[in-house]
């Protein structure tokens, strides 16, 4: 299994504990993937013997498509140490990756980095949706490729197969690294993190949560989005007749814009619909307030509590919502119905209109 000799530039190696190598994927590409490096030297069909062999005659048999997924799901938890071991360096080089370049002069602990990993790689195992993401993603993959190629040897199989895990947890390890790094930690807190003598021994490598606390998204602009909403800062601009507000954070530069959902669908509405439209976006930037910004949150935590994946769907309830706020809801009793009050489940839904308009 020979080790990649040129190195990608968008997530830095070395580091101590992960390898690159590289796959053959059809029609006649490479790509690299993350590795441990204990790996290097063995036959990755020996750590996934179990998948290879869910998968091993696609294309070639009788079984459907979600009998495949049951039977590589089943081998995905035979093989889980592997599978446990390719998330974890997948999200090591993701905090590796992490760490501003200004920051770099002092060595981080690979150790710690790899703890942290190991715990990160863990705990999103443990959801009972992971593992069947994950065997859907090969099964689809693999039938794509026997269809192309028939005659890829065992072991490039095998290598293409942990380049499937590792591609599908590189996803979700962007997503785990942004809870590391969260707006009210201070700059240069991942980083010494990654330094800490207790985070290499294990103790205390995941920052603790206080109860009640909401976890959203740490990029910056769901963070400016967040503040346009909050102070209103939508206005008029030139060529658009939509509220408009500026974002800028960090040197980067954008915008957003109350537009109504149907624009998705009927971009060019006639002239009277499209001025009524206006007037009611124009009706809505009126109404912005902290409520608002609330109902984003809340929606950004429900999400990321509920889906397994980018495109998934989440579900959210009104009373959710208000709960989330720290709102009680009204007891019940002598023939009076419990619950929240009507006008506080209208203003919600208001701000949740608002919402679905930001484009």
């Amino acid at each position: 299994m020979a080790q990649r000799p040129k190195r990608t530039d968008q997530l830095p190696l070395p580091l101590t504990g992960l390898a690159e190598l590289a796959v053959p994927l059809p029609p006649g590409r490479e790509k690299a993937f993350v590795v441990p490096a204990s790996w290097l030297g063995s036959p990755i069909e020996n750590r996934l013997g179990h998948v290879l062999n869910a998968v091993r005659g696609t294309g070639e048999d009788d079984r459907t498509q979600e009998q495949r997924v049951a039977e590589i799901r089943a081998s995905l938890v035979t093989d889980r140490d592997a599978v446990t071991q390719l998330t974890e360096a997948v999200i090591a080089r993701r905090l590796a990756a992490a760490i501003r370049p200004s920051s770099r002069s002092r060595a981080i602990s690979p150790e710690a980095c790899l703890t942290i990993a190991r715990r990160l790689a863990e705990n999103f195992l443990n959801e009972p949706a992971a593992l069947d993401k994950v065997a859907r993603w090969i099964a689809v993959s693999v039938s794509v490729w026997a269809a192309e190629d028939r005659a890829e040897s065992e072991s490039v199989l095998a290598r293409r197969l942990a380049y499937l895990v590792a591609t599908h947890a590189d996803d979700t390890a962007g997503a785990l690294v942004e809870l590391l790094m969260p707006p009210h930690r201070p700059a240069g807190y991942l980083e010494e993190l990654l330094r800490s003598p207790e985070a290499a021994a294990g103790k205390n490598a995941l920052p603790q949560i206080p109860p009640g606390t909401l976890i959203v998204l740490a990029s910056g602009h769901f963070h400016d989005i967040r503040e346009a909403l909050y102070k209103n800062t939508f206005q008029k601009v030139e060529g658009t007749p939509w509220p408009t507000a500026p974002l800028k954070r960090n040197g980067a530069s954008g915008y957003a814009q109350l537009r109504p959902a149907v624009m998705d669908s009927e971009p060019l509405l006639p002239g009277n619909r499209l001025q009524a439209w206006v007037t009611t976006m124009w009706r809505q930037q009126s109404e912005l307030s902290d409520l608002d910004a609330d109902g984003l949150d809340a929606l950004c935590a429900i999400y990321l509590s509920q889906a397994r994946a980018a495109d998934d769907a989440a579900v959210a309830d009104v009373d959710e919502i208000l709960a989330m706020r720290g709102l009680k809801p009204k007891r019940g009793g002598q023939g009076r119905r419990g619950g929240y009050e009507p006008e506080q489940r209208a203003e919600m839904l208001k701000a949740l209109s608002h919402i679905q308009n930001l484009w």
